[in-house]
C-alpha cells in the first residue's frame, strides 16, 4: 500500500525450495556415539508475514519484515526477521496496479467440519489493489482466537493464529459500489508451543459487495475456509465479515 511513497508497509507470502538435513537432537548433545543417519533432502517451503519498505530516492529500497518459515514434511518452523537492500537500474517500468486502500475488519467463523471452533470474533485488516483488468488483488489478514475441540489436547487447547488470506477479485461495477466473486489461497500460522505450532495450509473462496457512503467504502463479505491441520485434519468452516475504508473511485483512474 502506499507504493509510490517514502514508507510504505506491505505484506508478503513466498514459496522457495529448501535443501534440508536433519539429525536426532538427542544425538548432537550426546557424549558417546549415536547411530542416527543425516540425509539431505530437497523440499518446497512456504513463508509468509508483513514489513515496511523505505524508498531513497527512485533507485535505493531497503525492506525490513517479520514472517513464519515452514518447511512442511521437516521439523523446520521458525519466526525470522528478514531484511534486504536493493539498487534498481534503469527506468521505471508502469505496472498493471491502480489505487488501493485498507481498513479495519470484523468477522465471525462458522464451523463446518473438523475441530477447530472460534473462541469469539476474529480481528485484522483488509487491502485491496485494484489493477488495469476487471479484476481487484485482495487480501485479508486476522487475528484468529480458536480452540480444539477434539483429540488428545481437547479440550484444553486453545491456540491462536494468523490467517493469511491474499486471493483474486473478479468484479462488477454498478453505480452504488462493487459486487465480486474471490479465491485464493490461506495460510494460518500458529505461533505458540502445541501440537499446532507452525503453518497450515488450504484456501478460501466466496462472494462480497463494496456499498460507497460518502468518502467510505463499506464491504460485506463470506467466504468459505478450508485449513489442513498438521496432524493431517481438514478444517472446513464459512466466515463472514463487515469492514470499512476509505472509497476508491469507480472511474479507475491511477
Amino acid at each position: 500500500m502506499g507504493a509510490r511513497g517514502v514508507v510504505a508497509p506491505f505484506a508478503l507470502t513466498a514459496l522457495g525450495l529448501a535443501r534440508v538435513t536433519e539429525i536426532d537432537s538427542l544425538c548432537l548433545l550426546s557424549i558417546i556415539s549415536c547411530n542416527a543417519s543425516a540425509s539431505a533432502t530437497s523440499q518446497l517451503a512456504l513463508a509468509f508475514g508483513l514489513g515496511v519498505r523505505v524508498n531513497v530516492g527512485g533507485a535505493v529500497v531497503a525492506t525490513l519484515a517479520g514472517r513464519f518459515l515452514e518447511v512442511p514434511g521437516s521439523q523446520i518452523q521458525a519466526l525470522e526477521a528478514v531484511a534486504n537492500a536493493s539498487v534498481a537500474l534503469g527506468g521505471v517500468q508502469k505496472g498493471q496496479l491502480l489505487a488501493g486502500t485498507l481498513g479495519p475488519v470484523v468477522s465471525a467463523f462458522i464451523p463446518i467440519a473438523g475441530p477447530l471452533r472460534g473462541r469469539s470474533p476474529f480481528a485484522g485488516v483488509r487491502f485491496r489493489r485494484d489493477t488495469k483488468k476487471a479484476g481487484s488483488l485482495g487480501l485479508q489478514i486476522d487475528y484468529a482466537p480458536l480452540e480444539v475441540t477434539a483429540g488428545s489436547c481437547a479440550p484444553g487447547c486453545r491456540p491462536n493464529a494468523i490467517l493469511f488470506a491474499p486471493g483474486y477479485e473478479a468484479s462488477v461495477r454498478p453505480a452504488w459500489g462493487r459486487v465480486y466473486g474471490v479465491v485464493g489461497f490461506l495460510l494460518a500460522g500458529f505461533y505458540a508451543e502445541g501440537p499446532d505450532r507452525g503453518m497450515a495450509e488450504g484456501a478460501h473462496g466466496g462472494v462480497g459487495a463494496d456499498f460507497y457512503s460518502g468518502r467510505a467504502m463499506w464491504n460485506l463479505n463470506a467466504r468459505l475456509l478450508w485449513l489442513q491441520r498438521n496432524s493431517g485434519e481438514n478444517v472446513f468452516g464459512v466466515q463472514v465479515g463487515v469492514s470499512v475504508s476509505p472509497k476508491l473511485g469507480g472511474n479507475r483512474r491511477q
